[in-house]
C-alpha cells in the first residue's frame, strides 16, 4: 500500500506541474513615440489570479503560516537587462530570458497570470506598446493597455492586465 500511496502522490504532482504555466521569456516593445525609450530599468511583478485571495488569507493569519506558493514572481531593478545591448530604446523589441528574468526564470505559476505591475522610480520615462510573456508550452500572454503605456515618476507604478 505504501507504493500505491507514493505512486498516487507522484502522479498528482506530475499532473499539477503539467497544468501550471512555466515562464520562459519576456518580450517588450518600446513605443516609437518621442522620448519613449529609457536608460533606467524597472522592477516587474508578475501576478497570478490566486495571489489576492491567498494574500488576504495569509495576511489575516498575521503572516505566520508560510508563504504564498507560486502565485507571483518578482524581477528586481536592473535585472531585466540584456548585457550585450542597450535595451528599452525607442521603437525596439527586446527579448529577455534566462538569468535576466530573476526569480521569474522558469517560475511555475499555480494559476493563470492575471496582471503585471511595473515600478519605475525615475524621471527618465519609459513608454511601451506591449509586453508578452512566453511560457515553456509556447503559449503567450499579452500584457498592456489599449495604446501606449507610460511609466514615469508621476506614475511610479503601473498595473496592466494580461490576456
Amino acid at each position: 500500500t505504501m507504493k500505491i500511496v507514493f505512486l498516487f502522490s507522484f502522479s498528482l504532482t506530475i499532473l499539477a506541474m503539467a497544468e501550471s504555466k512555466v515562464l520562459s521569456k519576456i518580450i517588450t516593445k518600446t513605443s516609437d513615440s518621442s522620448h519613449a525609450g529609457t536608460d533606467v530599468h524597472s522592477t516587474f511583478y508578475i501576478i497570478g489570479k490566486d495571489w489576492l485571495s491567498l494574500f488576504t488569507e495569509w495576511h489575516s493569519q498575521d503572516c505566520t503560516h508560510g508563504i504564498m506558493p507560486n502565485t507571483a514572481c518578482f524581477i528586481g531593478m536592473n535585472t531585466l537587462d540584456n548585457a550585450a545591448r542597450n535595451d528599452y530604446e525607442r521603437g525596439t523589441i527586446d527579448v529577455f530570458e534566462g538569468k535576466s528574468l530573476g526569480s521569474c526564470n522558469k517560475f511555475s505559476f499555480a494559476s493563470d497570470v492575471e496582471m503585471m505591475r511595473i515600478d519605475h522610480p525615475s524621471d527618465d520615462d519609459w513608454t511601451f506598446d506591449w509586453i508578452y510573456l512566453e511560457f515553456t508550452d509556447l503559449s503567450h500572454l499579452y500584457c498592456g493597455r489599449e495604446g501606449p503605456t507610460t511609466v514615469d515618476n508621476n506614475h511610479a507604478n503601473v498595473t496592466v492586465m494580461c490576456t
